[in-house]
């Protein structure tokens, strides 16, 4: 079980990470491309939703025996010290001009800094230093609602769970609607696929069934295409059309469910290529846009920067995983295996 469940996990961490430095590097380098993912499908968006979905299968395999010590200490370690190190050469190269402060708005104050560094910053409407750690304050967020289930809700069933949250989605949706007041749906569902992959991962213990999963799937993905259709379309965004995210959501969570399906029926996606880059997928996660900016910022574009920036991203990639990421990783083990 476990060398399956390691396979088919990093083969699609492997993805969402390449699918999201594809859309990154692409769409800066060629307007087609900037347009298709408004307009059609975010291959961007396709890798957040399959790291969501991931991080709801994984979370509870750190989990078992839950105890809150331990499990604040894994998760403190697993997030924090790579994206320490990351954020921090971030700001030096914003402070030198490396990177172009103006894409990001980021000004230097000792606040912004510090919420940054904190991951609040967008709680407090304050600009990103490094714009892809919004969905690292999402994934906190995941990590305090599978907390607190597991401290006082543990006798509910995640199928009831997932239930009631739709049900305060969709009365979120109604005031919404009635009120005429656009509410973040896009960051709330990214909390609700983490409960659709714990629910994949309560199957694949063998502690609820496939045809339950696949169910409580297609309800949720009919809610949530409710609640995008108030955000991209009853209301309008700048950034995304009704479309975009429908068919991004759609078919993220749609491979997500192929994947799990084969992997129960025995297929070992053993590829070791994926298996590599989905080890590093979150050195890649965080990396790939300081590389990007840096290069695309300071040259006048080629289209070989574009192999460039994959190379550099990778090899970078490797490096901050081995030297900051799995040495933390470690210590927090032995910290938890202390306590």
């Amino acid at each position: 079980m476990k060398k399956s469940r390691i396979y088919w996990i990093d083969n699609l961490r492997g993805l969402a990470a390449f699918f999201v430095l594809f859309q990154h590097v692409f769409e800066d380098a060629y307007p087609m491309i900037f347009q298709m993912g408004q307009e059609v499908i975010n291959f961007g968006l396709v890798g957040v939703v399959l790291f969501f979905l991931v991080s709801g299968f994984v979370i509870p395999f750190s989990a078992s025996n839950f105890k809150l010590k331990n499990y604040l200490i894994s998760r403190f370690f697993r997030i924090f010290p790579l994206y320490w190190g990351i954020l921090t050469i971030a700001l030096l190269l914003l402070f030198v001009g490396v990177l172009d402060r103006s894409v990001s708005g980021f000004s230097f104050s000792t606040e912004n800094i510090l919420l940054n560094y904190l991951l609040v910053n967008e709680y407090f409407h304050k600009p990103f230093a490094l714009g892809v750690s919004w969905t690292l304050s999402i994934e906190l967020a995941w990590y305090v609602i599978f907390a607190v289930y597991m401290l006082f809700l543990r006798a509910v069933s995640p199928v009831l769970l997932i239930f009631l949250s739709l049900i305060v989605l969709l009365a979120l949706g109604m005031f919404s609607l009635l009120m005429e007041i656009r509410l973040p749906f896009g960051r709330m569902a990214l909390v609700e696929v983490a409960l659709l992959g714990y629910l994949a991962y309560l199957v694949w213990v063998k502690k609820s069934s496939l045809p339950v999963f696949l169910g409580t799937l297609f309800l949720a993905t009919t809610v949530l295409s409710f609640l995008f259709w108030l955000s991209f379309s009853f209301f309008t965004h700048q950034s995304f059309t009704l479309l975009s995210v429908v068919l991004s959501w759609s078919f993220s969570i749609a491979l997500f469910a192929a994947v799990f399906v084969l992997a129960l029926k025995g297929y070992q996606f053993n590829n070791k290529y994926f298996i590599f880059i989905g080890t590093i997928s979150y050195s890649t996660y965080l990396i790939h846009p300081i590389v990007r900016d840096s290069i695309y910022h300071n040259f006048e574009f080629h289209p070989g920067q574009i192999v460039l920036i994959f190379f550099l991203t990778y090899l970078l990639s490797w490096a901050s995983f081995y030297f900051i990421e799995l040495r933390s990783i470690r210590f927090g083990r032995q910290l938890r295996y202390a306590a």
